[in-house]
C-alpha cells in the first residue's frame, strides 16, 4: 500500500493494530519535531506515511475518510501529534486546533506534491465539503441574525431553521431523516467530534445537486469571504 494512498479499512471496538507504516508516521512526526523541524512540514511527512482510512484509538473511532471523498486532514493530524504533543507550547497547540485552513502557510503545490493525488482530491473535497459549507452556515445565520436585530429582535440561538431553509431548501429535521435513510449507521462506539462531518458533507452534496451553478459559486464565494474575516 502506497503512501499516498488511503484505503478503506474496517473498524473493530478495540484498538485498532497499527501497520508498521502508521507506526513510522508517528515515529517521524515525533523525531522531526523533536529535531526542532516545522511543525506543517514534519505533520505532512506522516500524513504521507499514514495508511488507514480509520482507525479506533484509545476507544474511540477516528474516521479519516468521510463517505470514502472527503480527507479529514486536521483529525488525522491531531491523531499524529498525540504522542509528541506534550513537545508543543500550549498556546501553538491550541491555535494549531482553531486554524480553519489548517496548512494555510505551505505552497499549494508542496501540499500537492507531498500528500499525492489521491489525498490532496480528499483535502480539497473536505475543505469544500466540509470547512466551507460550515462557514456558509454560519455566514446565513449572521445575515439572519443582522435581519431580526434591524426588525428589533434578538435572536440567541443558532436558528437552524431559518438557516436551513435559505440554504437547502428544507427544514432540519428532514433533511436530517434523508441523511440517516441514506447511511444507515448502526456503530455504537463513540466517534470523535461526532458524525456531524457526515451530515455536512452530505448536505453539500445535495445543494451542488439541487442548486443552479451561479447560486453555487455565489454561496461559495459568501462562505469564502466569512472565512477570511475570521482568520483575518
Amino acid at each position: 500500500m502506497h503512501g499516498n494512498e488511503i484505503p478503506v479499512s474496517t473498524h473493530t471496538y478495540q484498538d485498532t493494530f497499527l501497520p508498521a507504516s502508521c507506526d513510522e508516521a508517528l515515529k517521524r512526526v515525533t523525531e522531526r519535531i523533536n529535531a526542532g523541524h516545522d511543525w506543517s512540514s514534519s505533520l505532512l511527512e506522516g500524513v504521507n506515511l499514514w495508511t488507514l482510512s480509520q482507525e479506533v484509538y484509545e476507544g474511540r473511532w477516528y474516521r479519516y475518510l468521510i463517505q470514502g471523498e472527503a480527507f479529514d486532514l486536521k483529525l488525522l493530524t491531531y491523531r499524529l501529534l498525540q504522542p509528541s504533543k506534550s513537545l508543543i507550547p500550549l498556546d501553538e497547540y491550541r491555535r494549531f486546533l482553531l486554524r480553519a485552513n489548517l496548512l494555510g502557510g505551505i505552497n499549494e503545490s508542496e501540499i500537492r506534491r507531498v500528500l499525492g493525488p489521491l489525498k490532496y482530491q480528499g483535502y480539497l473535497n473536505y475543505w469544500y465539503g466540509i470547512t466551507v459549507e460550515m462557514a456558509l452556515q454560519l455566514a446565513v445565520f449572521s445575515e439572519v441574525r443582522k435581519e431580526q436585530a434591524g426588525r428589533g429582535r434578538i435572536l440567541k440561538r443558532y436558528n437552524l431553521t431559518e438557516v436551513y431553509g435559505r440554504i437547502y431548501g428544507a427544514i432540519p429535521a428532514t433533511l436530517f431523516e434523508n441523511f440517516k435513510q441514506t447511511f444507515d449507521h448502526t456503530d455504537s462506539i463513540k466517534s470523535v467530534f461526532g458524525d456531524s462531518k457526515e451530515f455536512l458533507y452530505w448536505l453539500f452534496k445535495r445543494r451542488i445537486s439541487i442548486c443552479e451553478k451561479e447560486r453555487v459559486a455565489s454561496d461559495t464565494k459568501k462562505a469564502l469571504e466569512w472565512l477570511q474575516k475570521q482568520e483575518s
